[in-house]
């Protein structure tokens, strides 16, 4: 999106420890570095962990304001008293719903906004940690928004589909992102859903062949050990030396064949995926595609 209204795309990002990036464009789809988001003050914007940042422009005054989800699930508003050339943000505030703050199913707020029910006024939309989309319609006007109590739109995965199974990406995941667009050009906002999951093999098993191997070698090992420790009593000084020099190369095998051991049956650990769910509106409501 044009951020600073120079005729040019830019990208806005959020980030992990909280802080907010704009990186604006140069044309040709080639990007600047990144510029940190600042209060009014001087001060980095930062309301909290896991920051999601949306530019809306949410008072209708011609510039983007900024909406941020946080990993606790909320929303807040930080409103430009600037310009679109010249942005000075102000403090954040928490944004409501039907008069409570916002604050999402397992927190990790992903806002957005889009005219979900065409009445002319935008609404917000946000992910949420669970995996849910939701929808809080706009009862006020682009002047002044009022939301409503969240609706869903797409339900949260149950418990232990979207993680943690054999088959990511057969089923939606968790941390949902969320952008409206209408994707097939049927006149209707279909939702483009980014997720997040993993998959944790199952632990490998030895069988009885690989346990019979490994104890052939411990205990190859362990016979030549004990023949090693008997010094005859006429050792000479050399012989003994050597003896030390093969007790020390064993001592060392034996380390390779517990590593090669705890190799062998130790759990692989997750893999990550993060996939893009497209649902397709149909008769006024979402459906996976």
């Amino acid at each position: 999106m044009d951020f600073d209204s120079d005729g040019k795309n830019d990208i806005l990002s959020g980030s992990y420890p909280g802080e907010l990036y704009l990186f604006k464009g140069e044309g040709d789809g080639k990007f600047a570095k990144s510029d940190t988001l600042k209060h009014a003050d001087g001060k980095p914007i930062k309301v909290g962990l896991a920051a999601v940042v949306y530019a809306q422009d949410w008072d209708a005054d011609g510039d983007f304001d900024l909406l941020v989800g946080d990993i606790e699930g909320q929303v807040h508003l930080v409103k430009n008293d600037g310009s679109k050339s010249k942005p000075a943000f102000g403090a954040a505030s928490l944004l409501q719903a039907a008069g409570n703050p916002i604050k999402v199913s397992h927190g990790d707020a992903g806002p957005s906004v889009a005219d979900w029910d065409g009445d002319g006024t935008f609404d917000l939309l946000v992910g949420t940690g669970a995996g849910s989309v939701e929808w809080f319609r706009n009862t006020g006007s682009n002047q002044a928004p009022k939301l409503a109590a969240s609706q869903t739109l797409v339900a949260a995965p149950a418990q232990g589909e979207a993680n943690a199974n054999a088959n990511p990406g057969a089923k939606p995941g968790t941390r949902t992102k969320v952008h409206a667009t209408d994707w097939n050009g049927d006149g209707k906002l279909d939702l483009l859903v980014g997720d997040f999951s993993h998959q944790q093999a199952p632990e490998p098993v030895l069988t009885e062949e690989q346990k019979a191997a490994q104890k052939s070698k411990r205990d190859a090992w362990m016979k030549e050990y004990q023949a090693l420790q008997q010094a005859p009593l006429d050792e000479s000084k050399e012989a003994r030396q050597a003896r030390m020099k093969k007790t020390a190369d064993l001592i060392a095998k034996f380390k390779e064949i517990n590593a090669a051991e705890e190799g062998a049956q130790q759990a692989p650990q997750s893999q990550y995926h993060g996939y893009v769910w497209l649902y397709l509106r149909q008769a006024g409501v979402a459906k996976a595609d």
